[in-house]
């Protein structure tokens, strides 16, 4: 009996890590300059109309098809430092507003979509 449930366990193991995927998430780098560089997964990539760095105003303009409600902004800890009402298809956000260079994530509340989509921000 013993020896029928190690070959079930094993098969049913074998099986199941063949099935497994073992495809990484890519990530797409939307805006990457001297001052900051903003990657989103590959599966997001067609979220944004317009992605960039004004340097003449040192903010990051963002623009979708429809309304973003909010703006998260998260700290490399994934601690919650803002979170901006937008109320609008396109956004700006100052340099500024980000504490000191470094990693942070930036959560896009879309109208109509329940997930947050999120996109990855170094600060340099």
């Amino acid at each position: 009996m013993r020896n029928y449930i190690a070959t079930f366990i094993l098969t049913f193991t074998a099986i199941s890590l063949s099935a497994a995927t073992i495809n990484p998430i890519e990530n797409t780098t939307l805006i990457s300059n001297a001052a900051v560089e903003v990657t989103i997964d590959d599966a997001l990539s067609d979220l944004f109309n317009v992605a960039e760095y004004n340097t003449v105003q040192n903010c990051l303009e963002f623009s979708v098809d429809t309304n973003i409600s909010f703006i998260q902004i998260f700290n490399a800890d994934g601690l919650l430092e803002f979170q901006l009402p937008v109320l609008s298809n396109k956004v700006k956000i100052s340099k500024n507003i980000f504490p000191s260079s470094g990693d942070y994530k930036l959560g896009f509340m879309i109208d109509g979509e329940k997930d947050v989509k999120f996109s990855k921000v170094t600060i340099k």
